[in-house]
């Protein structure tokens, strides 16, 4: 089993199979780059990295059988099904249902998913999901992630981040709303509501009309996996180191699909206020994701854990059409 401990990076998970010479991948050149970015960011884990890409791409096929025309309520990912928080017995490497509810719950084991020449369980957590909203509810404020410009030839640009930030109490975004926007813990600049994602992708794009305009030098982007060391700074400015712990399903349809939320959870998570924030791999500085808030999830033993949630940078750029500066 994979040591969660506070290494760099996790040891390899031994009960899995070697990695074929031949790769069986779904998506061909796609996956390969995508297994390969893992495993340079865990080069002791080849098996797991090899099998968390393999398994990935199973569980969006998955998804998109079991939840036809789209997931608004919830979202799949694949990581460790755990006895600490699902009614199973033996800790090892699955696919997660998340399905956001009032009533929490331990997850439950729901299939079992063959991949080549493994099956792994499929478990549905029952989880609360709580955005990280600033509650001074009088101000329309929110952190800016960084600066993006639209990619297809338009003129529009501005601050990213996320969309509960500048959404009405009914879920609905103001277009011109203004908003108050801050980066480690600064006031930036008040900026207009310009662009939003479509359902649940939590993430918008807000014009800036004071503080910085220009963009610096293009920002890199990575794969978040298992225990990547990461970091996004809180609305007060403080720095928030954390661990991603749950991975998105892979699948180049779903990432590019408003239908289709994906989402990364990592150990541990922020605070109120803290949306927006670009979450960034702590050694290079690349960006993972957008912060937007925490999944709370009861355990076997009835106490409750409490995991940062964060929009894949991949699925930010795919359903925004922006490219990003930082």
């Amino acid at each position: 089993m994979v040591d969660y401990g506070d290494q760099s990076t996790p040891a390899d998970d031994n009960s899995l199979p070697e990695v074929p010479e031949r790769r069986n991948w779904m998506h061909g050149d796609d996956s390969e780059r995508k297994f390969n970015q893992m495993l340079k960011a865990m080069p002791n884990s080849r098996r797991l990295a090899y099998w968390t890409v393999r398994v990935a791409e199973e569980a969006g096929r998955w998804a998109e059988a079991e939840y036809k025309g789209g997931l608004v309520d919830g979202y799949v990912a694949v990581g460790y099904v755990d006895p600490e928080l699902d009614e199973v017995s033996d800790k090892e490497l699955g696919v997660i249902a998340y399905q956001f509810t009032d009533d929490v719950h331990p997850g439950h084991l729901i299939d079992l998913l063959e991949v080549d020449a493994i099956k792994v369980p499929i478990v549905r957590r029952a989880v609360r999901y709580e955005a990280h909203v600033s509650l001074r509810t009088s101000l329309r404020e929110g952190v800016a992630g960084c600066w993006a410009v639209g990619d297809q030839g338009d003129v529009d640009e501005g601050w990213l981040t996320a969309k509960h930030v500048v959404e009405d109490e009914g879920g609905q975004v103001i277009f011109g709303q203004q908003i108050d926007l801050f980066e480690r813990g600064s006031f930036v600049g008040s900026g207009l509501v310009i662009r939003a994602a479509r359902r649940a992708i939590d993430v918008a794009l807000v014009h800036a009309h004071a503080g910085r305009h220009a963009p610096w030098e293009p920002l890199s982007t990575t794969l978040g996996c298992f225990n990547l060391p990461v970091e996004f700074v809180k609305l007060s400015g403080k720095l928030a180191p954390a661990k991603i712990i749950n991975v998105p399903t892979e699948s180049p349809h779903l990432m590019a699909s408003a239908e289709w939320p994906q989402r990364f959870t990592m150990d541990p998570a922020g605070d109120d206020g803290d949306s927006g924030s670009l979450i960034r791999h702590t050694k290079s500085g690349a960006a993972v994701g957008i912060y937007v808030g925490q999944d709370i999830l009861s355990t076997t033993s009835g106490s409750y854990k409490y995991f940062g949630v964060g929009v894949p940078i991949e699925q930010v750029q795919a359903v925004m059409r922006v490219r990003l500066f930082g």
